[in-house]
């Protein structure tokens, strides 16, 4: 999701659609805004699930004023 330049609400939806096809997701929570530091958040949705989905992602996230944040996801299909 790329929100640079524009509000949230103008963002661009984007996913590798040789990983998750188009069955990934970004979904930012009811009341989240952005640049807030209250905001209660967003997340991944990836639906339907499929074996092959098991894999380690990374989640990048790029602030305005602080260090961009790199997070390491072992996602376990059960």
């Amino acid at each position: 999701f790329d929100a640079r330049g524009s509000s949230i609400e103008d963002g661009k939806h984007w996913s590798d659609e040789r990983l998750l096809e188009t069955r990934a997701y970004f979904k930012l929570l009811p009341g989240s805004s952005f640049g807030s530091t209250a905001a209660p958040g967003a997340h991944l949705e990836i639906f339907p699930v499929l074996d092959r989905d098991q894999a380690t992602y990374r989640c990048r996230v790029d602030y305005l004023l602080s260090p961009t944040k790199n997070t390491i996801i072992n996602f376990t299909v059960i």
